[in-house]
């Protein structure tokens, strides 16, 4: 692995460094809350998997960065809506895009439940986050999902 020097230098020079752990990120002066959470995540036990793969080519991602998730929202997106989000905003714009897709929904009811002091990455397993989006999305299902079971088994069987 490279020393913080090295890295430094190569950023300088607009060149890619790999941060391996949170410890890197943060000697090479990475401050932004989702990059620091993204690395923590992905970079150890705690995200990462077997055969998981977190790092991609730059030019293997314009398809994903000239997608737009949200096209025809305003007419396509009708059924209920629930959007979580933390309040700990970062560079990633998780907490932007969930307060965009919700005033852009088509849906009568829709709601956006922001998690107060926890991050987007914070949201994904730690469990007071998690417990606090679960207390308000398991009711939402048992709401809007009464009878989806039925119709499933119905259409499964052509009956419908």
């Amino acid at each position: 692995m490279l020393s913080t020097a090295e890295q430094l230098i190569l950023r300088e020079k607009n060149q890619v460094v790999r941060t391996h752990c949170l410890e890197d990120a943060k000697k090479l002066g990475i401050s932004d809350v989702d990059l620091l959470g993204a690395t923590e995540y992905y970079r150890t036990p705690r995200g990462r998997k077997p055969n998981g793969r977190n790092l991609s080519l730059y030019s293997h991602s314009m398809g994903a960065m000239s997608w737009d998730a949200f096209h025809l929202a305003e007419v396509l997106l009708t059924q209920p809506l629930m959007v979580v989000v933390g309040d700990i905003v970062g560079g990633f714009g998780a907490y932007r895009v969930g307060c965009e897709i919700v005033g852009r929904a088509a849906s009568k009811e829709k709601e956006l439940v922001v998690v107060k002091g926890w991050s987007h990455y914070d949201l994904y397993d730690k469990p007071e986050p998690v417990s606090q989006v679960l207390a308000k999305l398991i009711p939402f299902y048992k709401k809007h999902l009464k009878g989806e079971t039925s119709q499933l088994k119905a259409t499964a069987r052509g009956t419908n």
